[in-house]
């Protein structure tokens, strides 16, 4: 989207979540270097091509949902909708679903971690 001078940080005329890089040649010819990579570069090497890091971030995700969220935590506010749900201990959620398996408890604790994160995220 910067390539192709759609967005612009910072610029509320230029917001990320208004991009598109269809027409966009300069955004094209971007893409076309990554894809011809192919599988022979670790994907890191391909992200770097895209992004200038090779990197991961999640500040990228997060400002393209945040119109998406503002309006969601307004809608639910004004609505009076609870959201979410509480994290009970790991034993008791596999004792009731009868699992209590190694690989049951790890998936659960996997679940938590993910729910934990995202919370943490927001």
């Amino acid at each position: 989207c910067t390539v192709a001078g759609e967005y612009v940080p910072g610029n509320p005329t230029k917001p990320l979540h208004r991009c598109s890089i269809y027409s966009s040649t300069k955004a094209g010819e971007k893409l076309k270097e990554m894809l011809q990579l192919g599988a022979s570069k670790p994907w890191q090497e391909a992200l770097k091509v895209i992004t200038g890091t090779n990197r991961m971030d999640v500040q990228p995700f997060l400002e393209y949902f945040r119109p998406l969220q503002r309006w969601l935590r307004k809608t639910n506010r004004d609505n009076r909708q609870k959201v979410g749900w509480s994290l009970k201990p790991i034993d008791d959620i596999c004792e009731r679903s009868g699992t209590t398996s190694y690989t049951s408890r790890i998936s659960w604790l996997t679940f938590i971690i993910m729910t934990i994160t995202i919370k943490y995220l927001q």
